[in-house]
């Protein structure tokens, strides 16, 4: 899905720059496995102030 046509579920709203960026950025962190810290990444729309998306994760290690 190309980031500029994800819209919010809740009001219908294009994603802003900020949000694809955090979208973009999740993809550094495991939802499960060894690392550390223990992150949450959560995404709020602008226009409604709802969460459209949220993980739980660790920060990759790339060494293991």
């Amino acid at each position: 899905m190309t980031p500029a046509k994800i819209l919010c579920p809740f009001c219908g709203a294009a994603w802003s720059e900020h949000a694809v960026a955090k979208w973009e950025d999740e993809g550094s962190y495991d939802a499960c496995g060894r690392g550390y810290p223990i992150v949450c990444i959560t995404i709020t729309c602008d226009a409604c102030a709802r969460v459209m998306y949220e993980k739980d994760g660790v920060e990759h290690d790339w060494s293991i």
